[in-house]
Parts: C-alpha cells; sequence; structure tokens
C-alpha cells in the first residue's frame, strides 16, 4: 500500500526500485521507438544518395560519350573534305540519309555510335588506297577472264592457261609459248580493245612484270595478229561481246 506524504500517494519502495533497475538497463532493452525512426531514415538517406550518385555518374557517362561521337564525327567530316569526297557518295557508302549525316555534323541531335561506324567504314572504302586496292584485283580478275574466254574459243584447256606460272620464261615449252600469247592477247584487248585499264595498271595487278613489259608484251600480240588471222579473229569476237556490239 501506498502512504500519504502531505496529502499526496507516496511511491511505495518496490516502484523505486523497478523504476531504477529500468533506467539502468542496456539501451536495446528500453522500451523506445526511437531507433527504429533513426535506422529509417539513415536507410531512406543512404538510398537517396546511391540513386543520385547512380544518376549522376549516368549523366557524366552520356556526357562522355556524346563528346567523344562529336569529336569523331569532326573528324570524319575534316577527311571527307580534305578528300574531296561528297555528302552524298559518303552517305550512299554508308547506307545512311543525308539528313542523318547533316544532324550529325552540325550537331542537332545526338548520333548514334553504330552511325559514326558506318561512316568510319564507309570513308575508309572510298580512300585513294582503298580504291587502287579494289582496281588492282578488278584488273586481275578481268585479265584471268579474258583469259579463260580465248582459251575457250582457242580449244585449250582454261585450268593449264591460268595455271601457268610466267615468272620465268620457258621459250622451248611449247605449251609456255602458247599459254605467253593467250596472255598478251588478254593484254592487249584490255589496254587496246576496250581500254578499260593502262599498262601500269595490269603490272600492279600481276605483280610479276614491269608496265615496260606490259608494253613489250602488247606490241608483240599486235606483230603476231598481224600474221594469225585466226587468233585475230578470236580477240575481235570477245572485244565486241565486251562492248556489248554483239
Amino acid at each position: 500500500m501506498t502512504s500519504q506524504v502531505n496529502g499526496r500517494c507516496a511511491p511505495r519502495q518496490i516502484d523505486i526500485i523497478a523504476d531504477t533497475e529500468l533506467r539502468e538497463l542496456p539501451v536495446p532493452a528500453r522500451l523506445s521507438r526511437a531507433p527504429k525512426s533513426e535506422i529509417a531514415l539513415r536507410s531512406s538517406t543512404k538510398r537517396k544518395n546511391e540513386i543520385a550518385l547512380r544518376s549522376s555518374t549516368d549523366a557524366q557517362n552520356k556526357i562522355a560519350l556524346r563528346l567523344s561521337t562529336e569529336a569523331r564525327i569532326t573528324r570524319i567530316e575534316s577527311r571527307r573534305v580534305r578528300m574531296k569526297i561528297s555528302i552524298r557518295d559518303l552517305c550512299r557508302a554508308a547506307g545512311i540519309r543525308i539528313e542523318t549525316y547533316d544532324d550529325a555534323r552540325l550537331r542537332r541531335y545526338a548520333t548514334r555510335p553504330n552511325t559514326v561506324r558506318k561512316l568510319d567504314a564507309a570513308l575508309n572504302s572510298l580512300a585513294p588506297g582503298h580504291t587502287l586496292e579494289a582496281r588492282k584485283t578488278l584488273c586481275a580478275v578481268s585479265l584471268n577472264a579474258i583469259m579463260l574466254s580465248l582459251s575457250l574459243m582457242m580449244g585449250l584447256d582454261p585450268k593449264v592457261v591460268l595455271a601457268q606460272d610466267f615468272s620465268s620464261e620457258c621459250s622451248n615449252d611449247p605449251d609456255w609459248r602458247m599459254n605467253s600469247k593467250i596472255r598478251r592477247m588478254a593484254m592487249h584487248i584490255l589496254t587496246e580493245g576496250i581500254r578499260a585499264v593502262g599498262k601500269a595498271e595490269i603490272s600492279h595487278a600481276l605483280g610479276t612484270i614491269t608496265r615496260q613489259g606490259v608494253h613489250k608484251a602488247i606490241t608483240t600480240a599486235e606483230r603476231e595478229l598481224m600474221y594469225d588471222e585466226e587468233s585475230d579473229a578470236v580477240m575481235q569476237n570477245i572485244v565486241q561481246l565486251l562492248k556489248g556490239e554483239k
């Protein structure tokens, strides 16, 4: 029971002891809601900071990518002007619209990395060195195609003619002499018959004969055809076919 002190209820001794022991308990054992609120606040703040950091990093990456893309477009445009390639030709080779390239070089919109790669590849394909290499291949293929046609029309085996090694002269071999004649006729057709290439281009395409050697071969072919009506008729037939006159 409680006792009366000055008209008020005095706390019992047992209540005083219990209250004192409760205050002396460790913090986790106290019945308080404050720690939960603090934990929730800290978690919320941490999440906000992580989101803000991630957003900032993404924004920086996007800016860096755009600056890199714009720098590459600037280099492409400088090369295009220096190489005197029209925008139409560049876009046609890259497979993109002219408007897309204009947007890129004038920085109207962000350019896709894939578009930049297409433009780079197209510009490289239009470079003088690449064009020369492509023409070299085309010249070699054309020469072989004409040699094949000549072989068939003259009753020879095209595989044997095309497989002939011309790096060294074998004038005592009748097959080598005939195959050499076929090659000289093909050179004459390309340079004089249809005037598709020059002597230097044939030399560059074959790689085993000089320009002077090509000139000598064509001169020899002209001299031979003056006394070989059958071969001359075959050659004229091929020239007419190539020109679309037959």
